[in-house]
């Protein structure tokens, strides 16, 4: 109906159940390719999914006694230079970096940093990357948090709400810091990326609760080859589409024609829609870390939907991951809106959303009926279907 390529779907329950579908095409959508089906097991790039990782691995650290979701980053970092030079630097906190409320841009509100990711996928063969890769090395999270530094803040510290991928990059740099013997880290120098990322300490704790909670279509994005990874139809996020990729996955050689690991604590994982609604149902419903520490981080305007005396649906139903919030509605529902029965249907729900090259995510946990829903699109390109066929997931799953 919406004319996109293919699509994988599936719910997750807490207290057993589950199911996946798939629809459309995987790969030859342009007629390039033999053409195939979209799988249920078919996987794709979880884009900002991912930061729900880094939202445990954070708080995993706090569980451990290694940090403090409100101590000032600058007692670790603070004689360090790259540090001083970022926006707020002095006042940083996980929790700031966690909730994007540090005052820090946004990647995609950077040119510089749009320039530097459409120079990365050129239109090219996945053998010409590669080579390309090994002479310049994946970008080290501190040459992408340089796009940011001697800016400045786009406010106060916690005095608003803005979604950052460089906060995000930040807290990843954290962790690496927190989980080392060593009191100051060796970041890497420009050319050996993929040494960094091969050895992060970041993703080897992200690995270690993937593998805890038996997520067995889910793993890091280290590499460009990934088993039963679908086709990536690009769109014009990135660079005109005479300069950049169309398709991300060389067929020919099956992998990828970009590394996705400079994604690292902002997305970085390869998954599939029932992993996806597995570990988000597992998180949100507490049984993915002790202590149901992962609702912690979703104390910042609780998402949730209510009606006063006129029956005016109010407020906004976010997807929400450490209250990184993406909102479905952001005004008042009149009693007429075709979507205010879903919305009191729903109640208090949490999850997350994503785009990446290639592909666009998003779930949701419901919380009444301990339940997630995933959605995974293999194209950026038909990023604005996402939410309406969204929406009709969870009018059937709440109707079910």
């Amino acid at each position: 109906e919406h004319g996109f390529a293919g699509a994988t779907a599936a719910y997750y329950r807490g207290g057993g159940g589950q199911c996946a579908v798939s629809a459309g095409v995987d790969r030859g959508f342009d007629g390039t390719e033999r053409r195939t089906t979209m799988g249920v097991d078919t996987r794709l790039l979880g884009a900002s999914t991912g930061k729900m990782y880094t939202g445990a691995v954070v708080l995993d650290a706090v569980l451990r006694g290694e940090l403090d979701l409100d101590e000032r980053l600058a007692r670790r970092f603070g004689d360090q230079d790259w540090f001083v030079r970022l926006p707020n630097a002095q006042f940083l906190t996980p929790r700031l970096l966690l909730w994007h409320t540090s005052g820090m841009p946004d990647a995609f509100t950077n040119e510089l940093w749009l320039y530097a990711a459409t120079l990365a996928l050129r239109n090219t063969t996945a053998a010409a990357a590669r080579a390309r890769s090994s002479r310049r090395g994946d970008r080290l999270p501190l040459q992408n948090l340089a796009f940011v530094m001697d800016e400045p803040p786009l406010f106060a510290p916690g005095a608003k709400y803005t979604y950052s991928e460089f906060g995000y990059l930040l807290l990843g740099v954290l962790i690496e810091q927190v989980a080392s013997s060593s009191p100051r880290v060796d970041w890497g120098q420009p050319g050996n990326g993929t040494d960094f990322y091969a050895h992060s300490r970041f993703f080897a704790r992200a690995a270690a609760l993937i593998e805890r909670l038996g997520l067995d279509s889910t793993e890091v994005e280290l590499g460009r080859r990934f088993r039963a990874l679908g086709q990536h139809y690009v769109g014009d996020h990135f660079g005109p589409p005479a300069t950049v990729i169309r398709r991300a996955l060389d067929t020919a050689t099956a992998e990828l024609r970009f590394s996705p690991v400079a994604e690292y604590t902002g997305g970085g994982y390869v998954t599939s829609a029932l992993d996806l609604a597995k570990y988000t149902t597992a998180m949100y419903g507490g049984r993915g870390l002790p202590h149901d520490g992962y609702l912690q981080l979703a104390k910042l305007t609780p998402p949730r939907v209510t009606s006063d005396a006129s029956g005016c649906v109010r407020g906004t139903l976010s997807a929400a991951s450490q209250v990184n919030h993406t909102c479905l509605a952001e005004r008042a529902l009149p009693p007429s809106s075709p979507l205010a029965p879903l919305y009191r249907r729903l109640g208090v729900a949490y999850g997350h959303s994503g785009l990446t090259v290639g592909a666009v995510s998003t779930v949701l946990y419901i919380e009444r009926l301990d339940t997630s829903v995933a959605l995974m699109i293999n194209g950026d390109r038909w990023q604005k279907f996402l939410k309406p066929t969204f929406m009709a997931l969870l009018d059937a799953a709440t109707r079910s």
